[in-house]
C-alpha cells in the first residue's frame, strides 16, 4: 500500500506539472499570438503523447487470457458503479471551476492572467500529492476518500464570494489540494478490492465517468455563464462537490468474491 501510494503520488505530480505548464503556454499563445494556436498546441501535444504512450511497453499490465463462457459485468459491482457515478460528479467540479475561472478573469478584464489561478489549482494538487506520498496515514482508504470529498465540497463554497484575482487564486490553490490524493486513493481502492485481471476495466469505468462529468460540467457552466454570469457558474462546481460527498458513503468496498454479479456472454 505504501509503494502504491508513492507510485500514485509520482504519477499525479507529473500530471499536475503538465497542468501547471499547459495553461500558461495555451493562454500565452492564444492571447499574444493567435487564438487558434492554443488549440493547435494542445492537439499537437495530444498526438505526440498518444504515440509515445502506445510505444511504451515496459509498464503495460500483463495480459489475462479471455476464458470461454460467461464474464462478470464489472459495472454491476456496486463499488465500481458508485465510484463511476461519483467521478462523474467530480469531473463536473474540476471543469466547471476552470471554465468559470476563465469567464471571471475575462469579466474583470484580466483574461491575460487567467493562467495564474489555474496554475494555483494545479499547484495545490501537486503539493498535496507530494505530501500524500511522503506521509504515512493510518486512516483507512475509505475514510480518506470520504474526507477528501468533504474537503472538495467545502473548498468549493468560497468560490461564490471571490471578488479579486488574488482571492480566487488562493481559494483555487486550497481547493486543488483534494485532486491528487483523490486519484491516488481511488487507484489504491480499486487495486485492493477488484481482482487483478479486472483492474484496467475498473479504472476505465471510473475514468469514463470522469470524462462524462467533465463534458457535463463544461456544458452546464457555459450555459450558466451565458445567462447568469461567471460567479453563478461556480454553483455547478458546488453542486457537483456536494453531490460527490453525499454519494461517497455508497462507495463501500465489499469483497468481490462475496458478490453474485450479473453476467454477460
Amino acid at each position: 500500500e505504501i509503494l502504491s501510494g508513492l507510485v500514485g503520488s509520482e504519477m499525479c505530480i507529473r500530471d499536475r506539472l503538465i497542468f501547471i505548464i499547459g495553461p500558461i503556454l495555451a493562454i500565452f499563445l492564444s492571447t499574444n499570438i493567435a487564438p487558434i494556436l492554443g488549440t493547435l498546441a494542445a492537439a499537437g501535444f495530444l498526438a505526440v503523447g498518444s504515440i509515445l504512450f502506445l510505444l511504451q511497453k515496459k509498464t503495460a499490465p500483463k495480459p489475462f487470457p479471455h476464458t470461454k463462457g460467461s464474464k462478470n459485468l464489472l459495472l454491476a459491482f456496486p463499488f465500481v458503479f458508485f465510484f463511476t457515478v461519483n467521478f462523474l460528479a467530480i469531473g463536473s467540479v474540476y471543469t466547471s471551476a476552470e471554465i468559470a475561472t476563465l469567464a471571471f478573469c475575462r469579466s474583470i478584464h484580466m483574461q491575460t492572467y487567467a493562467s495564474i489561478p489555474l496554475m494555483a489549482y494545479a499547484s495545490g494538487s501537486l503539493i498535496s500529492g507530494i505530501i500524500y506520498g511522503i506521509v504515512s496515514i493510518s486512516v483507512s482508504l475509505r475514510k480518506q476518500y470520504i474526507i477528501n470529498l468533504a474537503f472538495l465540497a467545502l473548498t468549493s463554497l468560497p468560490l461564490l464570494f471571490v471578488q479579486t484575482l488574488p482571492m480566487l487564486t488562493l481559494v483555487l490553490f486550497i481547493a486543488g489540494g483534494t485532486c491528487a490524493p483523490l486519484f491516488i486513493i481511488t487507484t489504491a481502492l480499486l487495486e485492493e478490492f477488484v481482482p487483478e485481471e479486472n483492474i484496467t476495466e475498473g479504472l476505465t469505468w471510473v475514468m469514463t465517468g470522469l470524462a462524462i462529468g467533465v463534458s457535463i460540467g463544461a456544458a452546464l457552466a457555459g450555459r450558466v455563464i451565458d445567462f447568469y454570469g461567471p460567479h453563478c457558474a461556480y454553483t455547478v462546481t458546488i453542486i457537483g462537490g456536494v453531490f460527490s460527498f453525499l454519494i461517497a458513503p455508497y462507495v463501500y468496498p465489499v469483497s468481490y468474491t462475496q458478490l453474485t454479479l450479473p453476467t454477460i456472454c
